[in-house]
Formats: structure tokens, C-alpha cells, sequence
């Protein structure tokens, strides 16, 4: 079978040797297993006080919402932040299997937190989760329409989650293989005809070319992890309270 563009996002087409074909996704977390052991996080050191920076920031985000409030909320945004990013670093490493591009993974969160906050809203009142799908001044006849309408759009929430960041890195991902091919290309058709000074602007120009769309798609990577613990930050606001507001 020829492969095309698409065949990087196949975990059967990802290995030559189909016996190992199932490794693909432990050695995708291999190297973040070696730095998470590795001595280099227990010296003050520039990669150690950008953390630092990066977990106050989301630290502060988190604090933002009412999700802050909840029991062991924003730690789990933040590891899923730094978990995402990683993963989303491995996607645009050539030779790492695109963990983000899949459904399975980025689905399994989204479902994991929105459905944490929808039963702990529930469990807490289910009437303040009733009254805050109807809209103030809903006709009453329209009321039942508007709840259903409401569980049918918060239901949605996760897939398009999932989507939004699926495609976007997926995009990315074939983007990046396309100038790939294309500067495999130049260099076969023009190495012929050029020398000498000639070819070695060509080469220049397609490797800054190519360097400059990699880091266009780390900046995508970061940014599409920021939106999506964001966007659950953001679910958490339709928590019921937690306290009786007649009675403040």
C-alpha cells in the first residue's frame, strides 16, 4: 500500500515492523519520563524559574473561576496544561506518534472534567442547575424547551472540545508534512541544475522556510493547550453554589 500525507496519523502505518507497531505510543512518552527523572529539576536553573512562571500563571487563571474553589481543581488543570504541552511538543518532533491528533486521549478528558463538574453540580442542587438553563424573562411555556435545549449544548461541550484542538493540530501536522515534501522536492529538482552558491541559497531559504513553520506550530501547540484547560476553567462558572443564596 503507497502511503500519502495522512499515513503519519496510522499507528499500523507508523512502524515499518508491524510486531512493534504497538510500542509507538510508550515511546511517545519516553523522553518526558527521562526528564521528569532526570537531575536537572532540582537546580535553580532558567528551565526551573520558567516553570515556576507558567504554574503561578495558571495558578492565577484557574484562581479566576469558580472552579479555584473546588478541592484539587487547579491542580489537575495545571498538570493536564503541562501534560498537553508536552504531548503537543512530541507532535511536531518527526518519528513521534501524534498522541493529540487522535480522539481517544483529548475525548477522554474533556469527558473526565466536564462530567466531574455536571454530577458535582447536581449532587449539590440540581434545582439551581434547572433554574440556570431557563433565561430571566423566558416565558414559562418555553421554559422545558429551554432546559432541553441547554442539556442538549452543555452535552455537546466535549466533542467540540475535542475537535477544536483534534483539528487544529491535525492541521498543523499536514501542513508540516506538505512543506516537508515540498522542500524534499525542490532539493531533488533544482540540486541538479544548481551549484555552488546558487544551491546553497536554495537550501537556506527552505530550511528557514521550514524552521519558521516549526516554530509557528510550537506556538500553536501552546496556545491550543492554554484554550483547552481554559474552556474547562470556563465550564466550571455553571457549577450550582455552594451555599443557599436566600439565605445570605
Amino acid at each position: 500500500m503507497m502511503l500519502d500525507i495522512f499515513s503519519s496519523f496510522d499507528m499500523n502505518c507508523y512502524n515499518t515492523m508491524g510486531s512493534l507497531s504497538s510500542t509507538v505510543w510508550v515511546m511517545s512518552f519516553f523522553f518526558l519520563i527521562f526528564c521528569l527523572n532526570s537531575k536537572v529539576w532540582s537546580r535553580l536553573s532558567f528551565s526551573d524559574s520558567l516553570l515556576k512562571m507558567v504554574i503561578s500563571f495558571m495558578y492565577g487563571v484557574v484562581k479566576r473561576v469558580q472552579g479555584g474553589y473546588f478541592s484539587g481543581f487547579s491542580l489537575s488543570v495545571c498538570s493536564l496544561f503541562f501534560l498537553m504541552v508536552w504531548m503537543n511538543m512530541n507532535n511536531i518532533v518527526p518519528f513521534f506518534f501524534p498522541l493529540m491528533c487522535h480522539l481517544p486521549l483529548p475525548m477522554f478528558f474533556a469527558c473526565f472534567f466536564w462530567g466531574i463538574l455536571v454530577v458535582s453540580s447536581l449532587l449539590n442542587s440540581w434545582e439551581q442547575v434547572v433554574a440556570m438553563a431557563v433565561p430571566l424573562g423566558c416565558p414559562l411555556i418555553l421554559s422545558p424547551l429551554m432546559v432541553l435545549l441547554e442539556t442538549i449544548a452543555s452535552i455537546v461541550r466535549p466533542i467540540t472540545l475535542t475537535m477544536r484542538v483534534v483539528f487544529n493540530l491535525a492541521g498543523g501536522q499536514v501542513i508540516l508534512g506538505l512543506i516537508a515534501e515540498l522542500d524534499k522536492n525542490l532539493g531533488l529538482l533544482y540540486g541538479v541544475k544548481f551549484k555552488g552558491l546558487a544551491m546553497l541559497v536554495i537550501i537556506l531559504v527552505v530550511v528557514l522556510g521550514l524552521i519558521g513553520f516549526f516554530a509557528f506550530e510550537v506556538g500553536i501547540g501552546l496556545l491550543q493547550s492554554y484554550i483547552y484547560c481554559m474552556l474547562l476553567c470556563m465550564y466550571s462558572e455553571d457549577h450550582s453554589m455552594w451555599y443557599d443564596i436566600n439565605k445570605q
